[in-house]
């Protein structure tokens, strides 16, 4: 009786929900297949959930681009990739499982961990790690991040767009961006590590045209098919 409200429906956006219960965003790197879908024990994580009735589940992190910062390690992806259509298939079974229950799913979006690079993976992957502007690792401080060129970020953005139209093929319903605790988005945005000069650094508004571009090209690709936007930060 303390949470009346708790188990009645929600929205966002126009996405229907049928209580309150999220569950928010949590890595699965050891239940991804190789080649950066969800494995069968993946599926299964986020089944169960929706079987206990959650309301609205949110992946872990999907990469909207593997080669700009590569997770690849011999070959082998770490992460989801929402960057190709044949992907779809896999994640169409997740999806189904999921709305089987009757709760909602979006996708975590991210545009990599820039600064943040795990060590695991910046040990044993032949990867040089990104960030806005040249400044060292954070788990790896002897080592230097190399600064994004204008047209990789570029490249970023545009496979935002890509990745939400991916996203609404595969039946999810809507996605959130990955912009929270010092990754690549949020490094972009404080003047602390984006000493930019070019249209993606500067002041505030400069620093901004990253996440504002995102947010742009996801609209261009998907809210026109009325995709559910949800920020993090």
């Amino acid at each position: 009786m303390k949470y009346p409200h708790l188990f009645q429906e929600g929205t966002i956006g126009n996405v229907k929900i049928k209580n309150r219960t999220v569950m928010a965003a949590m890595g699965i790197p050891g239940l991804t297949e190789h080649t950066g879908t969800f494995s069968d024990r993946a599926i299964d994580y986020y089944e169960r959930r929706a079987m206990g009735d959650t309301g609205l589940i949110i992946t872990g992190v999907c990469l909207v681009n593997s080669k700009i910062e590569p997770w690849e390690i011999d070959g082998v992806s770490h992460l989801v990739t929402m960057d190709a259509d044949w992907k779809v298939v896999n994640f169409i079974q997740l999806t189904e499982r999921v709305h089987d229950y009757g709760a909602k799913i979006f996708a975590q979006l991210t545009a990599g961990f820039g600064r943040v690079f795990p060590p695991n993976v910046i040990d044993a992957a032949e990867s040089e790690p990104i960030a806005p502007s040249p400044m060292p690792l954070f788990w790896r401080p002897n080592r230097m991040a190399r600064e994004l060129t204008t047209s990789e970020i570029d490249e970023l953005v545009a496979a935002f767009g890509k990745a939400a139209s991916i996203a609404k093929l595969s039946q999810f319903d809507g996605i959130e961006l990955h912009g929270h605790e010092g990754y690549l988005m949020d490094q972009f945005s404080t003047s602390l590590w984006n000493k930019r000069k070019d249209e993606y650094g500067g002041d505030l508004t400069g620093r901004m045209t990253f996440v504002l571009s995102i947010i742009k090209a996801i609209q261009e690709e998907a809210f026109s098919r009325h995709i559910p936007l949800r920020c993090r930060a």
